[in-house]
């Protein structure tokens, strides 16, 4: 198609009304991707729950170190005192 640069560039027979018309029915009429967020693909392919713990042997980040209970045996307490 051939463009009319008196009409702004839009190529010959272009009806922008009808273009519109096709790009809103368009938006209306598409479907939402369905997409599960509490499962994940690992890179092996096995699918794991996000809802659980895939390491159950690992501490969460708020527990307390066993260093930092006492300050006696803190690495960072001076035992000069």
């Amino acid at each position: 198609m051939a463009s009319n640069p008196q009409d702004g560039g839009k190529p010959e027979g272009f009806n922008q009304r009808e273009y519109i018309d096709t790009a809103l029915r368009a938006v209306h009429q598409k479907k939402p991707v369905e997409i599960d967020f509490t499962l994940h693909t690992m890179e092996d392919g096995t699918q794991v729950s996000t809802l659980e713990r895939v390491c159950k042997g690992m501490f969460s980040s708020t527990f307390p170190l066993p260093s930092l209970r006492d300050p006696q045996r803190s690495p960072f307490s001076s035992q000069t005192s």
